[in-house]
């Protein structure tokens, strides 16, 4: 199965699999990755555990550590880049990771055991080791066990420090380099590289590698591994792993592309390294498989794509929406949305009666999960709009975003409730925002009346209309969905699908992917921002070989999905390396 750098993967439970400033660690015949949980984004959430048998499909076990009330792992602190080795003498796995204070104020490194690869471990405590700071860290066990901790220490340099015999302390200083961060290194016949990255931030930038015939060195200049210019790929070093099988040993570079105002989503970069003979390169792949069992890999360039807005049938509530960034300029969208009646009116029907300056807004990025992609909006104190019905409930639907404001709602010329429809997650689409129910059989006049107020938290006063339901009047309907009937592949077995799409919603969506009718499949969709860019996400998947072609199909009977541009199935490719 390929890895795709730069795309979206779920673990087995459909959740975004939290493997940043990862750490990896093979077991026998297991490969385990301990990740930064980023749920929290910048301060702690819990050190994750996942394992793999081909390094392209996780697993989450339970946390390696969790948070606690108080102390280094309490909230509002820092826990970045943790990384285990074993120690071959007490048989303990030991985790080192970088602990910190919300302003980097702390500097610290932290220490962890346990008996198993997940734990949980038990943790020992922080220092700054050998008196000195300590912020990004990497871990080296050398071919003769001894153990090194690569620490980043803002006053000095990039340190190589010796650890004690069972690994939980650090013994010695053994080499002070450049000021530098990200630290990993491998052992190549006899020649150390190791790999760091320059001080930016959270913006990347060309990283680096020098080598030597020894930990204490000399080191050698430092020069980029990647093309100059190319920001490592945009991504920042995080581990460099061996994979040696029968047929010899590959390296995959394993980086982070990390977003700033959305930690959670930050991308996995892993691509294979070459390394060899005192130098390093890193090439980009668009998608590439490695053979854990041979150590070897090999690019994946032919694939076979689908279209969802005209290779697929579309059901229920799905249409095809504009997406600028997207093939052609149009996708699928409204998948896991009710069909085409949910609401008794949309925001443009001529029952609804507008006074003021309302504007009308349809196919916009910011419009597209609207209820028939329409919405009319206003921020004008006084404007207000009305609607007469016959019945016992109404309800008023419209999204609620970081710049909605506050309405009063009337009813019969009475007010009846203030809403405020302001929200810190970004933009949440067909909200109910009010809602009566148990009125009096016989006639009643909806109003809503924009204040001119906000929410302090709120960017605007913006009061929007969607549509306006009277619950009772319309038939509950099928989440919408997109099925493809006739994805064929030359050989059955394994498949990693790559599935371009637009989220225009600030957090995750989901959908869930069916397979030949098999039970549907979670999947995590990162927010692209809205429909003027895509991501990719991966679905790995079992396909049959045969002239009848396999069935795809998605949908999200819980909300909202992605808007879905293409899904592209891989070629079989010889082995290479």
């Amino acid at each position: 199965m390929n890895l795709v750098p730069g795309a979206a993967w779920s673990d087995q439970n459909g959740a975004l699999a939290q493997l940043h400033g990862v750490g990896i660690l093979k077991d026998g015949s297991t490969y385990y990755a301990y990740g930064e949980d980023k749920s929290a984004g910048g301060t702690y959430t819990a050190v994750a555990c996942y394992s793999s048998s081909d390094l392209a499909s996780w697993t989450r076990h339970s946390d390696s550590l969790s948070r606690q009330d108080s102390g280094d792992l309490g909230p509002n602190r820092v826990i970045e880049r943790p990384k285990v080795i074993r120690n071959p003498r007490s048989g303990q796995y030991v985790m080192y990771m970088h602990v910190d204070s919300s302003d980097y104020g702390d500097a610290r490194v932290g220490v962890a055991t346990s008996s198993t690869p997940c734990g949980p471990y038990t943790y020992r405590g922080s220092v700054r080791p050998l008196g000195q700071q300590s912020r990004d860290i990497g871990l080296f066990q050398d071919t003769d066990g001894a153990g090194y901790l690569l620490t980043e220490d803002r006053a000095n340099g990039l340190r190589i420090d010796r650890l004690s015999d069972d690994y939980l302390t650090v013994a010695s200083s053994v080499a002070v380099l450049a000021d530098l961060e990200a630290p990993a290194m491998v052992k190549v016949h006899g020649t150390y590289y190791l790999f760091a990255s320059h001080l930016t931030g959270w913006g990347t930038n060309d990283n680096v590698y020098a080598t030597a015939s020894s930990p204490s060195g000399p080191w050698s200049a430092w020069k980029p591994f990647a093309p100059t210019g190319s920001q490592t790929f945009n991504s920042q070093t995080s581990f460099v792993l061996p994979v040696t099988g029968r047929h010899g040993t590959s390296y995959v570079f394993i980086g982070d592309r990390w977003y700033s105002s959305h930690l959670y989503d930050s991308a996995p970069i892993w691509l294979p390294m070459t390394i060899g003979g005192g130098a390093a390169s890193l090439s980009w792949q668009r998608a590439w498989s490695i053979d854990v069992n041979a150590g070897t890999w090999s690019p994946q360039r032919t694939y076979t794509t689908y279209e969802a807005d005209s290779d697929a049938v579309l059901g229920d509530g799905a249409a095809v929406v504009a997406c600028t960034a997207c093939t052609g300029s149009s996708a699928v969208g409204k998948l896991g949305m009710p069909s085409s009646s949910p609401f008794t009116y949309d925001d443009f029907d001529p029952a609804l009666k507008y006074t003021g300056t309302w504007t009308p807004a349809t196919n916009q990025d910011w419009s597209q999960e609207d209820y028939d992609q329409t919405e009319t909006y206003s921020t004008t104190a006084d404007d207000s709009v009305s609607v007469a019905f016959t019945g016992t409930q109404a309800q008023w639907i419209g999204p609620k975003n970081t710049n909605g404001g506050i309405a009063d709602v009337y009813l019969d010329g009475s007010k009846v409730a203030t809403v405020d429809t302001y929200t810190a997650g970004g933009k949440s689409y067909q909200q109910v925002l009010y809602s009566a129910s148990g009125l009096a059989a016989g006639d009643h006049t909806l109003t809503i009346k924009v204040t001119g107020q906000k929410n302090p938290a709120s960017s605007a006063d913006t009061i929007v209309v969607d549509a306006i339901n009277l619950p009772g009047s319309s038939q509950t309907a099928k989440a919408g969905s997109v099925q493809m009937s006739d994805v064929t592949v030359d050989h059955s077995g394994e498949y990693t699908l790559q599935i371009s799409y637009a989220n225009p919603d600030a957090a995750n969506r989901y959908a869930y992917l069916s397979v030949n009718g098999t039970p549907p499949v979670k999947l995590a969709f990162p927010t692209t921002g809205g429909t003027s860019a895509v991501n990719t996400a991966v679905a790995r998947v079992r396909l049959k070989a045969g002239g009848q072609g396999n069935t795809l199909r998605f949908t999200n009977p819980g909300g909202p999905a992605p808007v879905i541009d293409t899904v592209s199935v891989p070629a079989p490719e010889a082995s290479g390396s």
